[in-house]
């Protein structure tokens, strides 16, 4: 039981981090193409 909550966690965690990078990347771009 402990390896399945591991393993569902885990997953949850790299979705939660995939979107999270993608929202970092969406963030940096848009800081770097605001007028200075």
């Amino acid at each position: 039981v402990e390896k399945q909550k591991l393993v569902k966690s885990a997953k949850l965690y790299a979705e939660v981090y995939k979107e999270d990078s993608e929202l970092r990347d969406l963030t940096n771009s848009a800081i770097e193409d605001w007028p200075k």
